[in-house]
């Protein structure tokens, strides 16, 4: 039975690393394209969600940790 709840455990963190590994590359696009001199950037715009991303990361850090 432990070894079971171990497995499954283990493949719940490795979903998780993999998950903040895909927002830390979408992070780090978004914020690499922005151009702050042009109000129509949709980078800029999305610039505001960024929170999000923030509180997902923050959320499977805690998951992991």
């Amino acid at each position: 039975m432990t070894y079971w709840i171990d497995k499954v455990e283990k493949q719940t963190k490795d979903k998780a690393k993999q998950d903040l590994e895909i927002l830390y590359k979408a992070k780090s696009i978004l914020v690499n394209r922005i151009n702050h001199y042009d109000d129509d950037c949709s980078f800029l715009r999305l610039q505001c969600h960024n929170d999000r991303f923030n509180k997902c990361i923050e959320i499977i850090e805690d998951e992991l940790y």
